[in-house]
């Protein structure tokens, strides 16, 4: 995680964000005595730059997912993201679950930072912890879907952002727009898109 971030997305004070890894562990220990088991996970918000917008500048879409989910089996609106396997950093994590998911490749091009929240499981309470990553689509490198998601969809980033179920995936939105904008530099009609 990048240090400068961390005040930003996740609340640390400015001694915790010279030792994230250790500062969110033990946040996680302090902030939920009760959650026994931790889960880190990784994921983000993949986008891409299109012709299909007004005028001859391209636009940018994100991709978003319609997923049941594994403990309520509601259907909800959902951004890639999976469980860490070992050895593997977060960022290779955000790229395995985006091909797995969504059945196609990225590349990390940003970081737009943690959340976390507890849900609760069969074991009991989990204190979640989600690395959030920009990522950038690559074309062409299409694979086998691996059914956790009926279905994959790419859309603006407003429409994304009302369609997502969760708000920490929302936030995630907005993050990623901030990061578009500061890489739009002088393209002045996907800045004017981008602010939204």
């Amino acid at each position: 995680m990048d240090a400068r971030r961390a005040d930003v997305c996740c609340a640390h004070t400015p001694v915790v964000a010279w030792f994230p890894s250790i500062a969110l562990l033990l946040r996680d220990v302090v902030r939920n005595p009760m959650a026994e088991l931790i889960e880190t996970s990784a994921g983000g918000v993949v986008y891409r730059s299109t012709e299909r917008g007004a005028g001859p500048h391209p636009t940018v879409e994100v991709a978003i997912a319609l997923q049941r989910d594994r403990i309520t089996r509601a259907m909800t609106v959902r951004l890639p993201k999976g469980h860490l396997e070992p050895g593997e950093s977060a960022e290779q994590a955000a790229v395995r679950e985006v091909r797995e998911e969504f059945g196609f490749g990225a590349r990390v091009v940003g970081t737009l930072g943690t959340t976390e929240y507890v849900y609760e499981s069969d074991a009991g309470p989990v204190s979640k912890q989600v690395h959030l990553f920009l990522m950038e689509w690559i074309p062409g490198e299409a694979s086998a879907l691996d059914g956790e998601m009926e279905r994959v969809d790419w859309y603006s980033l407003d429409e994304a952002e009302q369609r997502l179920t969760f708000e920490t995936e929302q936030r995630a939105i907005g993050w990623a727009r901030r990061q578009l904008l500061e890489r739009a530099g002088s393209k002045t009609r996907l800045r004017e898109e981008l602010r939204g």
